[in-house]
């Protein structure tokens, strides 16, 4: 028991594994498979960019904003991930604006910079 008195729930489950793990719809799927994979690599993205949020001296406020935008994106496509297709209302998806979005904050902040040469 926790020193409020509230259980925590056990660490283990004891039905072993086969491999598999849960969707937050009851689906299971297979822990090497792509859609965990990609919970892993939107979590590093998040990861960084948190890194990068807490690195950013308090001048930078407009570039703070933006990262935690995109955190708050990368949640949200995470979310759908867990719950598959048409698994929450369109309110709680990415969509074609969000997409304007990150396009326009790519526009703002290489404007900043020298134009590339090559890439």
């Amino acid at each position: 028991m926790a020193s409020g008195g509230e259980n925590i729930p056990r660490l283990y489950t004891r039905t072993g594994d086969d491999g598999t793990t849960g969707l937050a719809h009851g689906a299971r799927v297979a822990k090497d498979g792509l859609r965990i994979a990609a919970y892993g690599a939107l979590d590093e993205v998040g990861a960084h960019l948190g890194l990068a949020d807490a690195e950013l001296p308090p001048t930078l406020a407009e570039h703070r904003a933006a990262l935690r935008r995109l955190q708050h994106q990368l949640f949200v496509a995470q979310s759908e991930l867990a719950v598959g297709p048409g698994g929450l209302p369109p309110a709680h998806t990415i969509g074609a604006a969000h997409v304007a979005e990150l396009e326009g904050l790519i526009d703002r902040f290489d404007a900043l910079h020298p134009a590339l040469k090559s890439f």
